[in-house]
């Protein structure tokens, strides 16, 4: 009877992780997708705490995906949902730290939702969320937090804000000049070129595009 239970209870965990993977497959299928079923699924399975963690980790993951599939497919409202709870999931896991990795994904992918939404204020908040979060685990001066004040800068740009921008891609350059070969920091110094323009401070804008062409040239 034991071995009865045991094959049942693996079954029923067999089902559901089958569950998960043909919500994800159901969109390529033209079915649609429902984040609600993601949000959810049974609990009844659930044993003990650590199971309860798992649960929560894999259900963030899922939702995390399906937060993916729906920004590709221009469903930002959909997106900005999903991906939230995702977060809300990731976070609240025992299993992982606040600024893992898993939990930097989601929250990096929910700013960029946010931008393609033009809802600049919370995207600037999200990124700033992702700086601290970042400048815990690499360190305030590391790549990854210099880049994402870019995209933040980007974010200020979208509502006007240039001197604030500029201000970031100041802070942001250093770093990256620093850190990246010149081909890589093309990109940042042109848009660098591009906000300072704009201010109509053309000394440092004509400066900024030639060290994206130096970037280019190499």
């Amino acid at each position: 009877q034991q071995r009865h239970q045991e094959k049942q209870q693996k079954n029923k965990e067999e089902e559901e992780e089958e569950n998960r993977r043909k919500l994800l497959n159901k969109d390529a299928k033209g079915g649609g997708i429902n984040e609600n079923k993601c949000s959810t699924m049974s609990t009844a399975a659930v044993q003990n705490e650590e199971e309860m963690e798992i649960y929560k980790l894999r259900s963030g993951t899922v939702l995390g995906h399906l937060g993916e599939l729906f920004f590709m497919r221009g469903d930002l409202t959909k997106a900005e949902k999903v991906l939230r709870s995702a977060i809300t999931l990731k976070q609240s896991c025992k299993l992982i730290r606040g600024n893992d990795k898993q939990v930097l994904v989601e929250v990096n992918n929910l700013a960029s939702v946010l931008v393609a939404n033009q809802k600049y204020r919370d995207a600037i908040s999200t990124y700033e969320d992702l700086i601290i979060m970042l400048s815990e685990k690499e360190g305030e001066r590391s790549v990854s937090v210099s880049v994402t004040k870019v995209w933040q800068a980007n974010a200020h740009v979208g509502l006007g804000e240039l001197n604030v921008a500029s201000k970031l891609m100041e802070e942001a350059l250093d770093p990256i000049q620093k850190n990246l070969p010149a081909a890589k920091q093309a990109f940042f110094w042109k848009r660098h070129s591009e906000i300072l323009t704009a201010l109509g401070r053309e000394e440092e804008a004509k400066h900024a595009e030639e060290m994206a062409n130096i970037g280019v040239a190499t």
